[in-house]
Parts: C-alpha cells; sequence; structure tokens
C-alpha cells in the first residue's frame, strides 16, 4: 500500500496592488505595521487545512526586483513570481493563466 502524495495548500497574492488597496481603506499610504503579516496568514492555512502553505507572491515588475524584499519573501517561506507587464491579463480572464513555474524568483 503506498502513502497518499503530500499536498500543499497555495495562497496566491497579488502584492502589486496591496498598497493601493489599503491607501483607499485608510485615506493614505499604510505605515509598515499597518501592511498584512503574510507569515500569519500562511500559519493559519496551515493550521486550518492541516498541511503546509506556500505563498505565491506576485510582483508587477518591468525592470529590477526589489531584491531586499524578494530576500524577505523568501525567508517567510514564500516564493515571489515576477509578473512582467506584457503578460498581465485580467484575473477574471477566461484565456491562460498569466503566470507559469517559470515564473518563479530563483535566487542566484
Amino acid at each position: 500500500m503506498t502513502a497518499a502524495p503530500a499536498r500543499t495548500t497555495y495562497v496566491l497574492i497579488d502584492g502589486e496592488n496591496i498598497d493601493a488597496t489599503l491607501g483607499q481603506v485608510f485615506g493614505r499610504r499604510p505605515a509598515p505595521q499597518e501592511r498584512p503579516r503574510w507569515d500569519r496568514l500562511l500559519e493559519f492555512a496551515e493550521t486550518r487545512w492541516g498541511q503546509p502553505a506556500v505563498g505565491l507572491f506576485f510582483l508587477a515588475v518591468n525592470g529590477e526586483l526589489p531584491m531586499g524584499f524578494v530576500q524577505a519573501l523568501m525567508a517567510m517561506g514564500s516564493v515571489p513570481c515576477r509578473w512582467p507587464a506584457s503578460t498581465r491579463r485580467s484575473w477574471t480572464s477566461r484565456s491562460s493563466a498569466p503566470w507559469s513555474s517559470s515564473a518563479a524568483v530563483r535566487p542566484t
């Protein structure tokens, strides 16, 4: 008898719109302590579904990635994913997904 394959919960995070959305709620740019605690969200997902959780954090970039931010995401177990402007589509589009495994940022 073989063991069931391990399952993983993936949390998709649209990093491009976080500050803009919070800014609309607060009426100003959010302070660091007002931004989401992604580590807590991933811990909640792991506890809720009883399996590992990985954050896929999509960053809209056309040039260089903010490496300090990328390193912080990776340190908390998230996978930063480059989302170039040329491939962005509406989330509600019925066309193929704008991301792929090749979009993940890999440390050099």
